[in-house]
C-alpha cells in the first residue's frame, strides 16, 4: 500500500510540475506575441489559444441562423475570433493600427496617426450584430441562458481612445478583460466543451 501512495505521489509532483513549465510557456510565448505579433491578422486567435486554451478557441467561425427571406430558410453568418470560457461566449473582431480614435457610436470612427486619418464603421454595432447572430444560433439548438459578450480589440501599440466603451479594448487589457469576465464563474467545464462541441459541429 504504502508503494502505491509513493507512486500516486510522484506521478502527481510530474503532473504538477508538467503544468506549471505549460503555464510558463504559455505566459512567455503570449508574451512575445505581444510585443512582436501585434500587426498579424492571426494576433488574436494565437494569442488566445496561447495564453488561455488552444481547445477554446476558435477561427473563422460561422453558424447557421434562421431566416425565412434566405434560401432554405436560414444563412451562414460570418462570426470570425471566438473564445469560450467560464464566463460565456467572446467574440472578438481586430482592428489594427495605433493611433488616436474617435468613438462615435452608432456612427463613423476615425483613426489618427502622423496626421493621416482612417475612417470606418463603428466596429462596436458591426460586432453587436455577430452577437446576436450567436445568440440566435444557441436559441435556436437549445442552449439557453449562455452569456454571449462582443470585444473589439484595437491591436496597435499606441493606441487611445476618445472615450471608453464596455468590449473596446487595447490588446494589453484583453487578458485582465477576459480574468474580470469570468468572475461570476457561469459556465462549468462540461458546459464549455459542450459549447465548443456544438460551435465546432457548425464548421464542418
Amino acid at each position: 500500500m504504502e508503494k502505491y501512495l509513493i507512486t500516486f505521489l510522484v506521478i502527481g509532483v510530474i503532473a504538477l510540475m508538467l503544468w506549471a513549465m505549460w503555464v510558463i510557456y504559455s505566459r512567455i510565448t503570449a508574451n512575445k506575441l505581444m510585443r512582436a505579433g501585434r500587426n498579424k491578422k492571426s494576433f488574436a486567435f494565437c494569442y488566445l489559444s496561447t495564453r488561455f486554451s488552444r481547445l477554446n478557441t476558435l477561427k473563422n467561425v460561422s453558424v447557421s441562423v434562421k431566416d425565412r427571406k434566405a434560401d432554405g430558410g436560414r444563412f451562414f453568418a460570418d462570426i470570425g475570433v471566438v473564445f469560450v470560457n467560464r464566463g460565456g461566449i467572446f467574440i472578438v473582431d481586430s482592428i489594427y493600427g495605433s493611433g488616436h480614435v474617435d468613438v462615435q457610436e452608432g456612427g463613423q470612427w476615425c483613426r489618427t496617426i502622423n496626421d493621416k486619418q482612417y475612417f470606418f464603421d463603428d466596429p462596436l454595432t458591426l460586432n453587436d450584430q455577430k452577437v446576436r447572430y450567436m445568440k440566435m444560433f444557441l436559441r435556436d439548438m437549445h442552449f439557453e441562458n449562455i452569456p454571449v459578450h462582443g470585444i473589439v480589440l484595437f491591436t496597435g501599440k499606441r493606441v487611445k481612445f476618445s472615450k471608453r466603451v464596455y468590449g473596446l479594448i487595447t490588446a494589453p487589457e484583453l487578458a485582465p478583460f477576459l480574468a474580470d469576465s469570468n468572475k461570476d464563474l457561469i459556465l462549468r467545464k462540461s458546459e464549455i466543451r459542450k459549447v465548443v462541441k456544438l460551435i465546432k459541429s457548425e464548421q464542418d
